[in-house]
């Protein structure tokens, strides 16, 4: 009796012991359920920090580049401009004087130009600047819908996380000649969705349908880096670099 007595009290004692431990188990997953996203919004935070320090770098860059070139924008372009020249073909027929000499197609325009990070890499000698930690990639491009295969990221494939406003290059602008050098973008995440968690679209019509949550990281052309949402990133695309000028 007394064996069994003891037998019992012991059964006894496992079973609460196993009950207790439900009940902690349960804890650390709500615990984990409301913690796990707020670190990693707490990563992505940082990685946004990282990628606007990329951007001032950048631009850095660019103005002792210029200080070099009589205050010149170097000719360069970005992946999208060489990868998908099509983008092109309307404002090289609009203006085939800008067109360098013997040069009567839009791809074998954009064939003549280098592109942007590997033209600065004389001034930075820092390849990680071109690096946003949050690059996961895309497959059609915000601004125009064109399809580039930027997998598995963006700087894996091509080298840069950036693009940038090529039209600057083009027309051969100069450093502060522009009427609203604070509203001009220069360099920008080449996608919206990096810095919010957003679904990346897998269609060109859905980018639209997901990009009132899209953040971008933008230099401007006083240096200025700031974040703007998918239609103030629009807005700078389409501000003139002159008066009179159209926007590509």
């Amino acid at each position: 009796m007394l064996q069994g007595g003891v037998r019992e009290q012991m059964m006894r004692k496992i079973g609460l012991t196993l009950i207790e431990l439900l009940i902690v188990i349960s804890i650390i997953i709500i615990l984990a359920a409301l913690i796990f996203p707020v670190l990693a919004l707490g990563r992505r935070k940082a990685r946004d920090t990282n990628c606007i320090s990329n951007l001032r770098n950048i631009g850095s860059a660019l103005h002792i580049y210029a200080m070099d070139y009589n205050d010149n924008y170097p000719y360069a372009v970005d992946p999208t401009d060489r990868y998908t020249p099509n983008i092109w073909r309307t404002f090289f027929k609009n203006n085939p004087e800008l067109a360098p000499k013997g040069i009567t197609d839009a791809s074998a325009w954009m064939q003549t130009m280098p592109l942007l990070h590997q033209v600065l890499y004389l001034y930075n000698k820092n390849k990680e600047i071109w690096l946003c930690q949050n690059d996961s990639g895309f497959n059609y491009m915000d601004i125009n819908g064109a399809y580039l295969n930027a997998r598995p990221t963006c700087y894996k494939k091509f080298g840069t996380s950036y693009i940038f406003r090529t039209e600057i290059a083009i027309r051969k602008m100069k450093v502060d000649t522009f009427d609203q050098g604070a509203d001009i973008n220069v360099v920008t995440d080449a996608c919206g969705a990096w810095h919010t968690g957003e679904k990346i679209a897998t269609q060109p019509n859905m980018v639209r349908v997901y990009a009132k949550t899209y953040r971008y990281n933008v230099l401007f052309s006083d240096l200025h880096v700031r974040t703007c949402t998918f239609d103030d990133l629009n807005k700078a695309w389409s501000t003139p670099l002159q008066k009179g000028m159209s926007p590509r």
